[in-house]
């Protein structure tokens, strides 16, 4: 019975942005790597711009979605503040996707740290409510991704996005059904034969 497992799906990875592709080259370079290979399938930019409809149909027939904005705008203006570029977008990836699907990454900051994180996360709480995470990436962050010497800052922040995109792909193959026959086959009792139900009786 074995063989008639479904076959699992990777993730088709969306990474949406204000910013042209060229901006996070270096996000698609880390996904593109061998051990995201084997949850990711597919990873395309798909650009935001003023027309609304249009984004909602190219972003259709994703299974995971990555809100990119860069500090080299200006601002950290994603969501919940004066002039926020991303509000409508935000909430349709989550009303589309689920909250455990959709993640925020800010990069170009001078400071990455978890308590600028948290500072963001407080006062644009809708990044919390509609994504499972925010990743932030400082200049000096992307430099070490692409080097041999990573900082322990951002091994551990790579790590934190590969258990995300592995979580994603988990939701979208549902419950292991290799292990439920198992545990069925574990929990199974041995069938007792009409036989030997009668010696029992005399």
């Amino acid at each position: 019975m074995e063989k008639f497992i479904k076959k699992r799906k990777h993730l088709r990875v969306a990474i949406c942005s204000r910013e042209p592709p060229d901006s996070y080259n270096w996000l698609l370079r880390l996904l593109e790597r061998a051990d995201f290979k084997k949850k990711v399938n597919e990873i395309n930019p798909v650009h935001i711009s003023n027309d609304f409809s249009r984004f909602q149909k190219d972003i259709s027939g994703y299974t995971f979605a990555v809100l990119y904005h860069s500090k080299r705008r200006g601002r950290i203006n994603v969501t919940d503040v004066t002039d926020s570029l991303y509000d409508k977008e935000l909430d349709f990836m989550h009303q589309s996707l689920g909250k455990e699907r959709v993640i925020v990454v800010i990069d170009d900051l001078d400071d990455s740290s978890e308590s600028e994180k948290n500072r963001i996360l407080q006062s644009q709480k809708s990044i919390g409510q509609l994504a499972c995470d925010l990743f932030l990436f400082s200049t000096n962050d992307k430099d070490s991704i692409s080097s041999a010497n990573k900082t322990p800052d951002v091994d551990t922040k790579i790590d934190s996005l590969y258990q995300t995109v592995r979580e994603a792909k988990k939701v979208i193959n549902g419950p292991n059904l290799r292990a439920g026959k198992n545990k069925m086959k574990k929990n199974k009792r041995p069938s007792v034969s009409h036989r030997g139900i009668l010696s029992c009786l005399r």
